[in-house]
């Protein structure tokens, strides 16, 4: 839990606006995949929930952080595919 909350506390000083990017300005909350490594199973399913509820969230029907990013996320990251499987809305076309 001490990781967790570590994490999230670092999470939100780490929060950006980047002006000089080509995404317009828009503020994005970046998080890192080696950082994964270091938190148990429990903790990196707190983290996910944390860092997609704060890409998501809405003030005034606008998004606060337009953009999540994971540096280096090109990796395979499992947890990531079975957080969307189970809590994203899934379209029944």
């Amino acid at each position: 839990m001490i990781e967790n909350v570590y994490l999230c506390e670092r999470r939100k000083s780490e929060i950006e606006s980047d002006g000089e990017y080509t995404n317009g300005g828009a503020t994005l909350i970046p998080t890192y995949y080696y950082q994964f490594l270091r938190l148990s199973n429990e903790n990196i399913h707190l983290f996910l929930n944390y860092f997609f509820n704060l890409v998501y969230r809405e003030t005034n029907q606008r998004a606060q952080y337009p953009i999540g990013l994971i540096d280096d996320g090109t990796r395979y990251l499992p947890d990531l595919v079975d957080y969307f499987s189970v809590n994203i809305y899934k379209n029944d076309c």
